[in-house]
Parts: C-alpha cells; structure tokens; sequence
C-alpha cells in the first residue's frame, strides 16, 4: 500500500510540472511576454516599421515566429532558457550606456533559425 501511495504521490508531482511547463512555455511565447521588459519596445517599434511585420500570409509576426527554434521541444527549451537568462543579466547587471546594438546583431543572428527564415521566404541565397 505504501508503494501505491508514493507512485500517486510521484504522478501528482510529475503532473503539477508538465501542467506548470505548458503554462509556463504558452505564456513565454507571447508577443506581451517579450516587451514587457521595456528594453524590447524599441523592437517593437523597429519590427512595426520594417518589412518584418507581417508574414507570408499578411498576419503580424510574433517574437518566438523569429526568435525560438521550431525544430524540437528540448532546442525550443534551451534556447528560451537561454536567451531568458541572458535577458534577465543584460537587463540587471550590464549597464545600459555599454549596449552596442551594431556590435550585438552578429550574437543576435545566431538566435535566428534559417528554419524560421524560410516560413515565408523562399530563397535566403537571393538578398
């Protein structure tokens, strides 16, 4: 009987986690979620102005259509790990006077998966 209740005990526990995972990786992957840190909104106002804002089928393009891996859920976690922790430390540690946006867009690109690149265009060899 008490092995019974410890692989109760253990289901609900794994249960609780997957239930907080989902919610957790739903609520991080909106738009909202991304320029709520007020370091973002200057993106934000780039992405409405730029090519970039709507995709193949003329709907607004959301940070994660970019921004996070489609090819697997352990990628997809590990690079919103990732960039998540890299966020938080640029955003409470590193000092805002030192941010070179020039100088961070070759880092940057690296978090751009051609996969994602290639949901509406064609052929990344033509520009």
């Amino acid at each position: 009987m008490r092995l019974r209740k410890r692989y109760g005990v253990a289901a609900v526990i794994l249960l609780v986690i997957a239930i907080g995972t989902k919610v957790g990786i739903s609520q991080t992957q909106r738009t909202e979620f991304c320029l709520s840190c007020h370091e973002m909104r200057v993106y934000q106002k780039e992405l409405e102005a730029s090519p970039h804002a709507k995709d193949a089928q003329g709907n607004p393009i959301g940070c994660t259509q970019c921004h996070v891996p489609g090819s697997g859920v352990v990628r997809m976690m590990a690079a919103k790990s990732f960039m998540g922790i890299k966020d938080v430390w640029v955003h409470y540690v590193q000092p805002r006077e030192t941010w070179d946006r020039a100088a961070m867009q070759p880092a940057a690109r690296r978090f751009v998966d051609d996969a994602n690149c290639l949901a509406c265009h064609k052929d990344l060899m033509r520009n």
